[in-house]
């Protein structure tokens, strides 16, 4: 929501646009990286966590250098954006609690296709609007929510 807001209100700088990348670092895969190792995704999967790791790095630093590129419908991203590790992690969650014995291999392949789609040189999609971002969190809760109140 910040680069659509920042476009919106002509608020671009390189200080937000790198401040940005830092947070993205911290939000998008230190974090996630952390709650899977807690998790017990850990041992020999850390090279997993790793490499999600060091190809989001590459993939920041490409998005800091180019930023966003322009399709026919409109700005997309060049290379998987990072922010989808949440939504792997989500899924690993509830995949772990359905299957248990699979999940941390299932999780070890998705890592895998995402870092190495982080770097990929092909424009991945970018949502365009407040409205769809702000669905998909509140879905993304509401789902959990439900899981909680469930389980």
């Amino acid at each position: 929501m910040d680069g659509i807001l920042a476009r919106k209100y002509g608020l671009e700088r390189d200080f937000g646009k790198y401040l940005d990348g830092f947070m993205d670092v911290l939000i998008y895969l230190v974090s996630p990286g952390i709650l899977l190792y807690e998790s017990g995704f850990d041992g020999v999967y850390i090279v997993f966590i790793m490499s999600m790791l060091t190809f989001g790095c590459i993939r920041l630093s490409v998005f800091n250098q180019i930023g966003n590129i322009e399709e026919s419908n409109g700005l997309s991203y060049l290379g998987m954006p990072v922010f989808w590790s949440v939504f792997i992690v989500a899924i690993y969650l509830i995949v772990d609690l359905i299957v248990p014995e699979i999940s941390k291999l299932l999780l070890a392949v998705a890592l895998t296709a995402f870092s190495v789609a982080m770097i990929l040189n092909r424009p991945f999609y970018k949502f365009k609007s407040i409205k769809q971002i702000l669905c998909l969190t509140i879905g993304g809760a509401g789902l959990f929510l439900v899981l909680e109140a469930l389980i």
